[in-house]
């Protein structure tokens, strides 16, 4: 990245599963407001791989790995959707994202459509749930792991209008473009 180019960000979550239309027009919203503050959305699916039919579904997912990968690499930061996905955590394909990013030394920020804690998600009594798990009791989105990586990173996590009796969500829940751009903001000054 030369001094007078705009950072390229990573946008991690999982809208990639969501209905084409409804994706294209989420990402285009996180593009125009990347835009608006100087920085350049770069959307997993914005990779042109091309996946033959004579290849196993293995390594047709080894080439979606490695283009996402690659583009992960070409980025300055990472913007990480951590809002409940297929249960009541985030994405494990956007927190293995987030934690390459976090390696790479890149700085994270994220948000949840969900507001409050973990905890508040996890059928459980005492801080324990129906299976006798232990349930982390430190008031953060999401499994310490990831919320504090992206702190130490010297990001945040923002948190949307939903509560966790809306989890969980439909497709067109999964997007908050009030707590996107509070994250993208705030990468924005971690990267100037």
């Amino acid at each position: 990245m030369t001094k007078n180019s705009q950072p390229r960000i990573y946008l991690a979550g999982p809208e990639v599963f969501l209905p084409a239309e409804l994706n294209r027009q989420v990402v285009a919203a996180k593009k125009r407001i990347l835009a608006t503050l100087g920085m350049v959305g770069c959307d997993p699916l914005d990779t042109e791989i091309l996946l033959p039919h004579d290849e196993t579904p293995q390594q047709q997912a080894a080439a979606i790995y490695q283009a996402n990968i690659q583009l992960l690499s070409s980025c300055q930061g990472c913007i990480a959707n951590l809002s409940p996905f297929r249960g009541v955590s985030a994405d494990s394909g956007t927190v293995f994202e987030v934690g390459y990013a976090l390696a790479a030394g890149l700085p994270v920020t994220a948000f949840s459509v969900v507001a409050g804690h973990y905890m508040d998600r996890v059928n459980h009594r005492d801080g324990v749930d129906d299976k006798g798990f232990s349930v982390e009791r430190f008031n953060l989105n999401d499994n310490l792991m990831i919320a504090c990586g992206i702190i130490a990173s010297g990001g945040q996590v923002f948190a949307g209008k939903f509560s966790a009796a809306d989890v969980p969500l439909l497709p067109e829940q999964l997007f908050d473009e009030s707590s996107f751009t509070s994250a993208a903001e705030a990468l924005g000054r971690l990267l100037r």
